[in-house]
């Protein structure tokens, strides 16, 4: 019998450190905004405030939830930077 070694994470989600890419950018766009405009510590506190947001989100729901939720109420946005999914308010497809 052979030793086939079955891996574990192979569908993981990438990480910078210990959080997710998603969590990290939630947390590190409105810092930035703030840095580049002058307001760091109204950026510090609305990136901390939009990082627990997205945690309470996630930890209710699953961790894609904030996505479906985008591309559902905001189609014209979404339609614009992802041309290879089909638009959200199509129901049906003839052919």
């Amino acid at each position: 019998m052979e030793n086939n070694s079955i891996f574990q994470h192979l569908d993981s989600p990438t990480r910078f450190l210990y959080w997710t890419m998603d969590a990290v950018l939630i947390f590190l766009i409105p810092f930035l905004i703030g840095f580049f405009s002058g307001h760091v510590l109204i950026g510090t506190i609305s990136s901390f405030v939009a990082f627990r947001f997205y945690r309470k989100v996630t930890s209710k729901f699953s961790s894609g939830f904030l996505q479906r939720f985008f591309y559902w109420h905001l189609p014209q946005i979404s339609s614009k930077h992802l041309k290879s999914t089909p638009p959200s308010w199509i129901r049906e497809y003839l052919g």
